[in-house]
């Protein structure tokens, strides 16, 4: 405004006018885009959705509030003497920009159509088959850690069944007993599962100590008097043990094992398989076998956390098309301003199926923040193009003056984001450095989008304004 030749005070009154709005809808799509992540089955993202979504709009009433204030006390002449010198540069950089987008429409599109083919072959070959070593990178201590445990100590992950009698029967009886040993044979046979534990194990382990301790005695006694017998001295010696594995009422129980790293997609099967053969081999129909223990819950977690994550990209999706409904009043123009912000989700998710990058919770996130983050500046270009099209401006002068004025903008808010989320490049947690290094790509080509592929767009959706 000042560069019109408009004194600061009006000048500031002008730009607080044109742009208030379009402030408070970037603010308002980021906040509730943050604010969607809410909906997550994990405490550590509600708490993030909630707190980043309280500071974006914290930093809104401190833009309209404050800014006009520290403008007003700026001096013109040292501010144009700093800005004069890059004007030149930026005009020519932006008017090129232009020139592409008038000469070249069909290679943007064709390349951006390519750029969706290639995405979706790259999004087929996601994995998502998680291990908790995954996380974190070679060179980190805690990782050869769990290497060593690995290696030497049975695995890092436990596996566990629990276990529940029903029609008041009891985990002491010698036929649920048998029934819970021969699972317990099962699981020790298949070289997965080690240093398997259940109920059994206390009774094996009693009646070879009372037969001199010879191998062949380490099995199940043969007669419920022995079992009652053992249980009394069972509790005697160790209360604490014996309730690790059958609780007080002798109705629930819990088998454990030790298992390597194998990955969730595995670790699945092997539960099905596990499943399959209770079914076709445990005779007492009283006894139930469920799924449970730490990691069971961390992988179930990690799915829901997925699916939590794109419902809430579903969410932003769903609010911003509104938003862009309500500024428009146009369909056409919901569809432009989703595209160029579709592209870089699709780029992504490609570039996760490429290069095997594990697709779990932490991932699924970025979707979410890359997506609020990056329609910002579509919304910014897309009210300035609005402004200028309500001053009697044809398609192309609009979309000209409308780069001229908020491209600069644009692309230097961008590549401030670009490094502030390179920064967790040097993370030693792969989640972290994963989320850091795909946002800030993800911001990348949605800034190629709005430059480049929304422009085209909107030249092709308004052929019938594009001439005057």
């Amino acid at each position: 405004m000042l560069s019109k030749g408009l004194e600061k005070k009006q000048a500031i009154l002008e730009t607080y006018k044109e742009l208030r709005i379009t402030i408070f809808l970037t603010s308002f799509t980021t906040a509730i885009g943050f604010f969607s992540l809410t909906i997550s089955s994990m405490k550590a993202f509600r708490d993030f959705g909630l707190e980043a979504g309280i500071g974006v709009l914290i930093s809104f009433i401190v833009t309209i509030s404050f800014v006009p204030s520290v403008l007003h006390f700026m001096k013109v002449k040292s501010f144009f003497k700093k800005q004069k010198s890059s004007i030149i540069g930026w005009t020519k950089l932006l008017n090129n920009i232009f020139k592409i987008v008038i000469n070249y429409p069909n290679l943007i599109v064709a390349i951006v159509i390519f750029a969706f083919i290639v995405s979706i072959i790259g999004i087929l070959r996601i994995d998502n088959n998680n291990y908790i070593l995954s996380n974190f990178t070679n060179n980190t201590p805690i990782k050869n850690d769990f290497l060593y445990f690995e290696k030497h100590l049975s695995g890092v992950r436990t596996f566990e069944l629990a276990i529940n009698v029903k029609d008041g029967d009891s985990l002491t009886n010698i036929n649920v007993l048998e029934d819970i040993n021969s699972l317990h044979l099962f699981l020790e046979k298949d070289s997965n599962y080690r240093l398997v534990q259940s109920p059994v194990s206390i009774y094996k382990t009693i009646n070879q100590v009372y037969n001199a301790g010879s191998k062949a005695s380490y099995r199940l006694p043969l007669s419920q008097k022995l079992i009652n017998d053992y249980k009394k001295m069972a509790l005697k010696i160790n209360k604490k043990l014996y309730h690790l594995f059958i609780d007080s009422t002798g109705t629930k129980g819990r088998i454990t094992a030790r298992m390597m790293d194998i990955g969730t997609d595995n670790l699945k099967l092997l539960r099905e398989n596990t499943r399959i053969w209770i079914n076709n081999n445990i005779s007492t129909k009283n006894i139930e076998f469920h799924n449970t223990g730490a990691m069971y819950l961390t992988d179930k977690s990690n799915d829901y956390l997925i699916w939590n994550m794109l419902l809430s990209l579903a969410l932003a999706f769903f609010v911003v098309s509104v938003i862009m409904f309500l500024l428009f009043k146009d369909i056409k123009m919901v569809i432009i301003s989703l595209i160029p912000n579709i592209l870089p989700l699709f780029i992504v998710s490609s570039i996760i199926g490429f290069t095997g990058i594990i697709f779990n919770g932490s991932i699924a996130i970025i979707f979410t923040i890359g997506f609020v983050i990056a329609v910002d500046d579509t919304i910014h270009l897309l009210s300035k193009f609005k402004i200028e099209i309500n001053k009697g401006n044809n398609v192309k002068r609009a979309i000209e003056i409308a780069l001229q004025e908020t491209g600069k903008a644009i692309i230097i808010t961008t590549v401030i984001l670009f490094f502030g989320f390179i920064v967790l490049l040097h993370s030693e947690l792969k989640g972290v450095f994963y989320q850091g290094l795909l946002i800030a790509i993800m911001l990348l080509v949605a800034l190629i989008g709005d430059l480049f592929l929304l422009p085209v767009l909107l030249i092709r959706f308004n052929r019938k304004t594009n001439q005057g």
